[in-house]
């Protein structure tokens, strides 16, 4: 998410589809995961899909944002290439001026790609998720949202 058009612009800029479901999942989420399964033997050498608890659609994500934040934040669809462009530019120098456009291009082709995917590539089967992880705990996007610091002072990665 861009921070700055949520919590400046009041916008959730994001090249989802509107009807294109996703199971959002925080990093801690992703962490937690990541630790449970180095305790089990039997996740040696296997793989899981996870994801976030709900399945919500780029307005359902905009709805949570505003309720988060108190007022509306708009849901405001992008191609692919104009979110490659805004997140190769948030991160700013840490992105070489020679890497910029591959860079931006591949995150374009990425969200072409998942956008149009049969395999739906960002639903999780959340029941066989927690069947695997039933000791992590996962957070709502909502639940997310709300312990964020959104404030200008607060500590983030430079696309973040």
């Amino acid at each position: 998410m861009l921070r700055p058009l949520i919590v400046d612009e009041k916008r959730y800029v994001y090249p989802h589809n509107a009807k294109l479901e996703a199971n959002w999942i925080s990093l801690d989420d992703v962490g937690k995961c990541m630790v449970a399964a180095m305790d089990r033997p039997d996740f040696e050498g296997s793989w899981l899909n996870i994801g976030g608890p709900q399945r919500v659609k780029p307005p359902e994500v905009a709805a949570i944002l505003s309720r988060v934040f108190g007022h509306e934040i708009k849901y405001d669809p992008c191609t692919p290439k104009e979110f490659g462009d805004y997140l190769v530019e948030a991160f700013g120098d840490d992105v070489p001026a020679e890497n910029r456009e591959t860079m931006a291009a591949g995150i374009a082709a990425f969200y072409e790609y998942n956008n149009r995917a049969e395999t739906k590539p960002f639903e999780v089967n959340t029941d066989f998720m927690q069947e695997r992880l039933p000791e992590v705990e996962f957070e709502t996007l909502e639940e997310w949202a709300a312990r964020q610091d959104w404030s200008d002072e607060a500590h983030r990665p430079p696309a973040g």
